[in-house]
């Protein structure tokens, strides 16, 4: 393998000796994709500070609903899908019906509750970085965040 000497950070005093063949190209690791992706939610809900319970929780790929349940008493839900054992690389979306949530809270809503069902529409990759997406939900009855989570 041929040796290629390169200076690091131009002129200032050091090298780096790298090898030729790597020289120019970041070193990214490429991981399969072995079909076994997961996918879990969880709801915080920022007025409580507390988890949010039995809140429904539906997720669609297309128009195909592929899975319907409720938060557990931690305001989890692992999503899996009752049509197919994996989920392959696409577009989902994830539904959380929260004005009945927000009912049960007794909080002052107004009627029509400003949030009735709250949708995220997300990706997964063909390569993802992880074999497991988890999609939480930070919830008021006036606003919502989201991010990809680990």
């Amino acid at each position: 393998m041929e040796i290629k000497r390169r200076h690091l950070l131009g002129g200032i005093g050091g090298s780096l000796i790298v090898p030729h063949a790597h020289a120019a190209e970041p070193v990214i690791e490429e991981k399969k994709m072995n079909n076994n992706i997961t996918l879990s939610t969880h709801i915080l809900d920022m007025v409580s500070g507390k988890p949010a319970p039995d809140v429904k929780v539906i997720l669609y790929k297309d128009t195909t609903n592929l899975f319907e349940g409720h938060t557990n008493i931690d305001g989890r839900c692992i999503v899996i899908p009752q049509n197919q054992k994996i989920l392959l690389p696409g577009y989902y979306q994830l539904a959380f019906h929260v004005a009945d949530y927000f009912k049960r809270q007794q909080y002052v809503v107004t009627d029509p509750p400003f949030l009735n069902i709250v949708r995220i529409d997300f990706g997964i990759a063909k390569n993802p970085v992880s074999d497991h997406y988890h999609v939480p939900l930070l919830l008021s009855p006036y606003g919502f965040s989201t991010y990809k989570g680990s």
